[in-house]
């Protein structure tokens, strides 16, 4: 990813239907009831869906029932066809799910779940049977706890970030588990900086534990980052600019090992959507604007293929998402992703690796609906950077590319649009 002069993007004129660089083939996510949560794919720190090495791909969600947010997983054979409604997650109020699925397709989901007055995080593990399995808490803070992160090495460990309050701040705090066995203590990973909140993580090909935060600094929110593992944790590094207005951070690795973050810079006018690579030496590289200046971006979703290929994906504060590929080392122009509307919290799919993220087709959901209407999820299925060509999905006997076509053919795509105003973000994330 290398650094470029921060010259104004230019945003494509049509939608890209299927017919233009990243195809778009999105329907609303059907297989139980409408409408969702107003965030209902809300945290951008958080992956919202996963492949699993058979082909199948798991969307999770924030749903009201009676009156109450729970937590839901739907899961499609089919690319988007038809969706299956998993058994619900939650049993008290929960929001914002995460997950992450292992070599094996054990599927793995964390959340936040009132226990009490208090908020904590939960996991359990789906193994395709007829119930979830090790539902626990795995939070104990005197304080909330929330914004989950998962992610799975090659060795099928679970690894969980989440920040909470102990009493004094909130600091980041990580456990590990492996397939069979219990969680691991409690660590705390983020000190020396104080206030963090929204960790997000990703795995590199090696195991190691890539993690991007942002935390309050002198009134001013700053986006570091952390690595380590099971082994210990190396001391935290700043991303972005000193005294620069810098919050929501996603992380992905590429299969060299290099970590890169995208984040949100605000502060002076509309807030930007930037990125910036980790050196070989350690030294972050400067933020790379992606985003139109003139239009602004929020709540980007970072996907990396192999060396040098990837996207991000945000929102843009007058409605509507946006994409920009990575190719080669060099950001292509900005193109619109779906037709304009209220479209909010985009979710770049998650994989287990960097190798077998760049096997599959890069999935994103989002949550779709203008302020005081009913709110769904939609979807695109888009090879928005290289990728090998990928295999048959869930067993149907055609692969992957035809049967896209083919929901493209039978007028699969979002004709839905929708006009919302976009506030600019707050310099610091309330709790959920």
């Amino acid at each position: 990813m290398r650094p470029r002069a921060r010259t104004p993007c230019v945003v494509a004129a049509a939608a890209i239907f299927g017919v233009a660089l990243v195809p778009l083939f999105a329907h609303p996510a059907a297989g139980g009831p409408e409408p969702v949560a107003e965030g209902s794919t809300a945290d951008n720190a958080q992956r919202k869906a996963a492949w699993a090495p058979d082909g199948a791909l798991y969307v999770t969600y924030v749903q009201e029932q009676a009156g109450v947010a729970h937590v839901f997983v739907k899961v499609t054979r089919d690319a988007g066809a038809s969706w299956t409604a998993l058994p619900r997650l939650s049993q008290a109020e929960a929001f914002r799910p995460c997950v992450a699925v292992d070599s094996a397709g054990r599927l793995y989901v964390a959340w936040s779940e009132f226990v009490g007055s208090v908020r904590q995080v939960f996991t359990a593990r789906w193994d395709g049977g007829q119930e979830w399995r090790d539902r626990e808490q795995v939070s104990f803070t005197p304080g909330y706890s929330g914004f989950p992160a998962l992610g799975v090495d090659a060795e099928d460990r679970v690894h969980l970030v989440w920040y909470g309050f102990d009493g004094e701040t909130y600091r980041v705090h990580y456990r590990h588990r492996g397939a069979e066995g219990p969680w691991s203590d409690t660590t705390v990973v983020s000190g020396g900086v104080a206030d963090a909140n929204s960790p997000a993580v990703a795995v590199g090909p090696d195991g190691s534990v890539h993690v991007a935060f942002f935390a309050s600094v002198r009134g001013t929110s700053e986006v570091w980052y952390l690595h380590g593992g099971p082994g210990g944790w190396d001391p935290p590094e700043r991303v972005s600019a000193a005294g620069q207005q810098a919050l929501r951070p996603s992380v992905a690795v590429f299969p060299a090992g290099a970590p890169a973050v995208a984040f949100v810079e605000a502060g002076g006018g509309a807030p930007q959507v930037v990125a910036s690579e980790r050196g070989p030496g350690g030294a972050w590289s400067p933020a790379q604007a992606l985003s139109d200046p003139a239009e602004g971006g929020d709540n980007p979703s970072l996907a990396l293929g192999a060396d040098g290929e990837g996207a991000v994906f945000f929102e843009v504060p007058s409605g509507g998402l946006r994409v920009r590929a990575l190719r080669g080392g060099q950001w292509e122009d900005l193109r619109p992703l779906g037709p304009p509307g209220a479209a909010r919290w985009p979710s770049a799919s998650w994989a287990m690796s960097p190798t077998n993220a760049a096997a599959r087709p890069t999935f994103v959901v989002w949550t779709e609906g203008s302020a005081g209407a009913d709110h769904r999820l939609a979807f695109a299925v888009t090879p928005a950077f290289a990728a090998a060509a990928p295999g048959p999905m869930g067993g149907a006997p055609a692969p992957l590319a035809p049967a896209l076509a083919a929901l493209a053919l039978t007028g699969l795509l979002l004709a839905a649009a929708y006009a919302a105003a976009r506030r600019p973000p707050a310099p610091r994330e309330p709790p959920r």
